[in-house]
């Protein structure tokens, strides 16, 4: 259903194969086998949220940042709810603190629905697949406005695939 493979000790190739089971089915495989692969993803994960929402401008609360996370969940498309309530069954420590050294629920959903918001040096990425567009190939963008990594502050890459 899931597969994580290193490639060329640079990045990690993954696969969610929905063929295979329901999109929380895939979602609990894919966190488990991001705990197999890497087992201190969510220490890892707990300070990049807390050296976040350290660097943030507004430096929200974390509480308001899981409000912030479960109000925009509300608007997903039900197979991305599921994806994350099965993500949410591996990832399962019960205090929200960051910088702990440990994952929480909570701390997963903000870090899945809205580490890009928080982040400054975090860039969105968007597919354009319009039927109507003259190649029928999807057009991917990348959109970096970070202020940590001036070589790419406010950079558009854009990549036809």
């Amino acid at each position: 259903m899931v597969t994580i493979e290193r490639i060329d000790g640079t990045y990690y190739k993954t696969t969610l194969d929905f063929t295979k089971g329901s999109h929380f089915e895939v979602g609990q495989a894919y966190a488990q086998e991001i705990v197999n692969t890497l087992p201190s993803y969510g220490a890892t994960i707990d300070l990049f949220l807390l050296l976040s929402s350290e660097a943030s401008p507004e430096q929200p609360e974390f509480a308001t940042l899981i409000t912030r996370a479960y109000d925009l969940i509300a608007g997903m498309p039900q197979d991305d709810k599921d994806e994350l309530a099965g993500m949410t069954t591996v990832f399962t420590y019960p205090v929200d603190k960051l910088g702990d050294g440990m994952l929480s629920t909570n701390e997963l959903l903000v870090f899945e629905v809205l580490h890009d918001v928080i982040d400054p040096g975090s860039c969105s990425a968007v597919p354009c697949m319009a039927p109507h567009r003259q190649r029928a190939r999807p057009l991917s963008g990348a959109i970096s406005t970070g202020t940590t990594c001036p070589s790419s502050r406010n950079s558009t890459t854009y990549n036809a695939t």
